[in-house]
């Protein structure tokens, strides 16, 4: 749609002469109506402009009030008067009363036909509107172009600016920049500051369009309008586009909704690549986690495997599980979006505080945790502060729950495990720690995980590889604990030599890292060796 004011701007019409105010001209103007009938309110539509020579009013100013007052009810933009014919002039109550509701009164003068002026008026707005398709789908043409092409979304933002001639950025869910146009390059105005001003007054949860005022580097008001663009969760990226009370519409529009739909697609494209990077290092650490580990525990081809997705050759491995507090307000989110804006988050604002940190993602369960490959001393301070960051930005509580460190990969199945406990535990502190249960604890325990952690902590590699050798390292390592940690009585039981019996016990204290004289070690092996039995 064009304006009064665009359309008395033309030369064909500068004959006109404007009544009211200024700020009458800027109503939207669809159709024009040619009438002489007092009740076309019943019959006009809104942004349509009346032309007429009122000759129904003449000598009735009041009449001609009542009938601008209709007009203006049903949305008339304005009233074209041919004056000089029947109604000489204009009460000045009628134009203040105009001018009171924005309704524009221009005067028609002598010698020009309401027919051909009507005419050429539709002429103009008819091929304005074919003006503004044709440039429509040029645009549609240029961006759908752009993203066969696989243009990034940097083009694409470079290519908006240029269209409507006025900045654009783009930011993801937790406010960091995506990419932006070039004016910040060839400015002295760095994004940054212009991004801390909008997150101060944006609502990043919303789905409309917001308009919100900040200040450029001048300290004057500077208005910018954000767009939400959803790609494929129910977390939004952003358009955010500066001076949009300076684009000339509706062709801003058109390039607006054609990059904001052309950047959908390409953020919804990048992230379906992602998930398929998250499955196939969800498919390694999930091995890691829940597979049968190689005989040989220094065998190299799975570790070699893991230097792929980050995994380092170190003597500290600790698992950090993350946990989504059920939403207490009305927001609801799918479960499968939480889980991986968590593990976006994790990724993107917490792992770079922590050094050779790796953060996998178990779509199964849609739990995240991280794995952290050397000690960080500050560690739940850092996790309290990510989970304050992303409950003031996004309004999701998350909790920790914190394994033990472990000194070989094989073992972080033991953190994992500890860190699934960690969570269980009934207090709302936002970093839980793994307590180790007691023996009348786990003996009251009906789970099973439980119990398989217990024997797996307590005999390690032993119940871990099904071997000939290891089965006889048990039995011995059950009949020696029988007897008290006497070598004679357990090779007299078992029919073989001294030597033999204290070559096996030196062997599972090796591989268990323990001293079987130990009584709190003895008493816990033998405990897994009965919770074995009764398994078995």
């Amino acid at each position: 749609m064009i304006t009064i004011r665009e359309l008395l701007n033309q030369v064909t019409f500068s004959d006109l002469t404007l009544l009211t105010n200024e700020d009458t001209l800027d109503k939207d103007i669809e159709t024009i109506d040619v009438t002489e009938t007092p009740d076309v309110a019943n019959f006009t539509i809104s942004n349509a402009l009346i032309l007429t020579t009122a000759m129904v009013f003449k000598d009735d100013q009041e009449a001609l009030l009542d009938f601008i007052k209709s007009l203006n009810r049903v949305g008339v933009s304005g009233l074209c008067i041919k004056t000089s014919r029947f109604v000489k002039y204009i009460n000045k109550d009628i134009i203040n009363y105009a001018n009171s509701v924005k309704f524009a009164i221009i005067e028609i003068p002598v010698g020009k036909t309401l027919g051909v002026l009507s005419h050429n008026m539709l002429d103009y707005i008819l091929g304005k509107q074919t003006q503004n398709v044709l440039f429509a789908l040029d645009i549609q043409k240029h961006y759908s172009n752009l993203f066969i092409d696989g243009a990034s979304p940097q083009v694409i933002l470079n290519e908006l600016s240029n269209t409507i001639k006025a900045p654009a950025i783009l930011i993801n869910p937790f406010m960091d920049v995506i990419g932006h146009s070039a004016y910040f390059h060839k400015t002295k105005n760095p994004v940054g500051p212009y991004l801390d001003q909008i997150s101060e007054q944006f609502d990043n949860l919303t789905t409309k369009i917001q308009s919100i005022n900040i200040r450029d580097s001048r300290h004057e008001i500077l208005q910018t309008n954000i767009y939400p663009i959803k790609a494929n969760s129910s977390f939004q990226y952003y358009l955010i586009i500066l001076h949009p009370n300076k684009l000339t519409y509706p062709i801003a529009q058109f390039a607006i909704d054609q990059s904001k739909m052309v950047l959908s697609f390409i953020l919804y494209k990048n992230e379906q690549i992602e998930n398929s990077m998250i499955r196939i290092q969800n498919s390694f650490f999930s091995k890691l986690l829940f597979g049968n580990p190689p005989e040989d525990r220094n065998d190299p081809e799975f570790f070699n495997q893991g230097l792929n997705y980050g995994l380092i050759n170190t003597k500290y491995y600790r698992i950090i599980l993350c946990e989504i507090v059920p939403d207490q307000n009305d927001r609801k989110y799918d479960e499968e979006d939480l889980g991986l804006i968590i593990y976006q988050w994790l990724i993107e604002r917490t792992i770079p505080t922590l050094k050779y940190g790796l953060v996998f993602y178990r779509d199964k369960t849609k739990s995240t945790s991280i794995l952290l490959q050397h000690n960080v001393e500050d560690i739940e301070e850092k996790l309290k502060q990510s989970a304050q960051d992303i409950y003031d930005l996004l309004k999701i509580r998350i909790h920790f729950g914190l394994g033990k460190p472990v000194d070989h990969p094989y073992e972080i199945k033991n953190s994992y495990f500890e860190g699934v406990k960690a969570l269980e535990l009934e207090n709302n502190d936002i970093v839980k720690h793994y307590r180790p249960s007691g023996l009348m604890t786990l003996f009251n325990r009906k789970d099973d995980d439980s119990i398989n952690y217990f024997i797996k902590h307590q005999l390690k590699e032993l119940v871990e590889v099904d071997d000939i050798s290891n089965k006889e390292l048990l039995e011995t390592l059950k009949v020696y604990l029988d007897n008290q940690g006497e070598i004679t009585k357990t090779a007299q039981e078992m029919f073989l030599h001294r030597n033999t019996i204290t070559y096996r016990i030196k062997k599972c204290e090796e591989i268990l890292d323990v001293n079987t004289k130990d009584s709190t070690t003895s008493l816990n092996l033998r405990l897994a060796l009965h919770l074995l039995d009764t398994k078995v």
